[in-house]
């Protein structure tokens, strides 16, 4: 038998495989190691170039979003425009390291300084489908476009100057006023708000262009609220165009506001109307005054919810919406009288109206339709409307021509009441507008007043247009009904105007009782539409006969002009103007 015998083999690692082990892991530790380092790195990095990126993006909405195109406001003076925005809010104020709120320099976030800085490069274009040049044209004001390159600037953790920078182009105009600025998806226009021009006689259209435009008063008499010591007008005017599209409507509210010394001083903010020379147009503005010395407050009496709260509003601002010193409030009588306009959504105060013409119309010369009267047609209905019109705007471009500076015209003491010799007999077809008789014993008559704003610089451009030809739209002027505003009287009446006008105008809704306690103090005037005290033969503007008895020739019609009418009088006022119509009775 044959014996084997197997050895047994011991296993195991020698030094150097051990070492070599240990070299190959301790590279591969050094190798993530550095990849850790450059990802956490790169991951800085990025970090800080995303907030970079995002410094420079809201430097580029700062510089877009300028107010204005120029500095240079030729129809504001320097003293209000700086009130209503910064200087570097300005288009042109953009260049070098220059213009928005977000000054140049340094930003720390985290623990990193980021430095922002940027350069401004202006372009111009020379012609029709040209290549815009960095060359400016002579008589140029403001550049087509700028290039603007935002850089940021910080230095990483390891000390490397590292920066970002973001070109952007800014033009002209702002992309809020054009069509993308309303409808970004489809370039569409804002909405169009259309009007419905309101009946004749009350509201009568004044065509203010060849293209049709027409300017209109949209109430067919002022809105009239007496409230204790406070009186206030409501109306509005509206622009609109042959389709009946709005193009303008402002808002007005007049009020005559009893006030008190407040013994207080501060700032008012007041209303302008003012020239763009970049949209050709007249904008509404408003500005910060400073008031030097004391000013007023509304006088309540105790009854703070009887007030109209525009009336505090023009205690404090004053007629001029200059501020009121106590001295000149006491001079007033102790009343105010404000012409507001709303700018914005806000009543502002603006300067007091100017009244340029007051007229005295029978009512059936623009309808006879609410008088029950035939014999007129459409075709003159028409034509009597077109009369008026070219009335009032010739009288617009009168003003112009003869008024070269706003303070000449705020001094004119004439009134136009000229439109019965413009307008011949009032006869149309076979009525007559002035006859009363037995058949149709009730004729209304109307004041019409028509008032005007001087306008600002900049509206001729230069010498591109003359009063002859300057686009009436602008134009501030407001043809108003005054029928529920002014005083009526007939020759039938011995009495003046002074007193009847001040006594009989109590705050009752149709009586005729004479000096009512709401309108105390003594000779204030509360504005209604009650019927006049005269055996109720005749309301507003309205006469009839009466069994025979009641026989005028002539008919009066009055109104205040120290504030032209809209509000009546304060107590010291005492300047009117009068115009009258001789009429028929059978």
């Amino acid at each position: 038998m044959h014996l084997s015998k197997n050895k047994s083999r011991e296993l195991g690692f020698s030094l150097i495989e051990v070492m070599l082990a240990v070299l190959v892991l301790a590279i591969g530790i050094l190798g993530v190691s550095k990849l850790q380092t450059s990802l956490i790195r790169s991951g800085g990095d990025a970090n800080s170039r995303a907030i970079a990126a995002s410094l420079g993006q809201k430097k580029i909405d700062d510089l877009r979003r300028f107010i204005h195109l120029t500095t240079n406001r030729p129809d504001i003076p320097d003293a209000w425009a700086a009130t209503l925005s910064p200087t570097s809010l300005a288009f042109t104020h953009i260049a070098d390291n220059a213009g928005g709120l977000i000054n140049s320099g340094t930003t720390t976030v985290g623990n990193i300084v980021y430095s922002t800085s940027w350069s401004v490069d202006d372009y111009y274009y020379t012609g029709l489908n040209q290549v815009a040049t960095t060359t400016a044209p002579s008589g140029v004001s403001h550049s087509d476009f700028k290039k603007a390159s935002i850089i940021i600037s910080w230095d990483d953790v390891g000390g490397e100057r590292k920066n970002v920078t973001l070109d952007s182009v800014l033009e002209a105009r702002s992309p809020v006023f054009t069509g993308l600025g309303e409808d970004s998806s489809s370039a569409g226009y804002a909405p169009i708000a259309k009007y419905t021009p309101q009946a004749a006689p009350d509201v009568v259209p004044i065509t203010i262009d060849v293209d049709g435009v027409k300017k209109e008063t949209t109430k067919p008499l002022p809105e009239l609220s007496n409230k204790a010591n406070s009186t206030e007008v409501l109306f509005e005017t509206v622009t609109y165009n042959t389709d009946k599209d709005t193009l303008k409507r402002e808002e007005f509210r007049t009020v005559a506001c009893r006030c008190k010394n407040a013994e207080t001083s501060g700032y008012v903010r007041r209303g302008l109307t003012t020239w763009d020379n970049v949209e050709s147009e007249l904008v509404d503005i408003t500005y910060v005054v400073t008031s030097s010395g004391d000013t007023a407050e509304v006088d309540d009496k105790g009854d703070k919810s009887t007030i109209s709260e525009n009336c505090r509003f023009c205690c404090i601002n004053g007629r001029d919406g200059e501020g009121v010193t106590i001295s000149e409030l006491a001079a007033a009588g102790d009343f105010q009288v404000c012409r507001l306009k709303r700018v914005d959504g806000i009543l502002r105060v603006f300067s007091p109206w100017k009244m340029i013409a007051f007229n005295l119309v029978p009512a059936s010369y623009f309808n006879d339709g609410s008088s029950g009267l035939t014999g007129m047609s459409s075709v003159e209905q028409t034509e009597n409307i077109s009369t008026y019109s070219n009335y009032v705007t010739s009288l617009v471009r009168h003003a112009l021509l003869n008024h070269s500076s706003s303070s000449t015209f705020n001094a004119m003491s004439t009134i136009d009441s000229s439109f019965p010799t413009v307008a011949n007999t009032y006869i149309n077809g076979v009525i007559t507008h002035t006859n009363i008789n037995s058949t149709n014993s009730i004729r209304p008559f109307q004041t019409r007043a028509v008032y005007m704003d001087y306008p600002p610089n900049g509206v001729f451009e230069g010498a591109t247009y003359t009063a002859t030809n300057v686009p009436l739209d602008r134009i501030s002027f407001y043809e108003v009904n005054m029928t529920q505003l002014a005083g009526w009287r007939n020759d039938e009446d011995n009495t003046s105007f002074g007193t009847d006008y001040t006594s009989q105008h109590d705050s009752g809704t149709d009586s005729p009782t004479v000096g009512n306690s709401i309108c105390k103090p003594s000779g204030r005037n509360c504005i209604t539409n009650q019927t006049l005290v005269d055996g109720g033969e005749y309301s507003r503007g309205e006469f009839r006969v009466n069994n025979g008895t009641y026989s005028p020739t002539s008919i009066f019609s009055t109104i205040f002009t120290s504030n032209d009418g809209v509000t009546n009088k304060h107590v010291t006022e005492t300047t009117v103007s009068t115009v009258s119509l001789d009429i028929t009775t059978d």
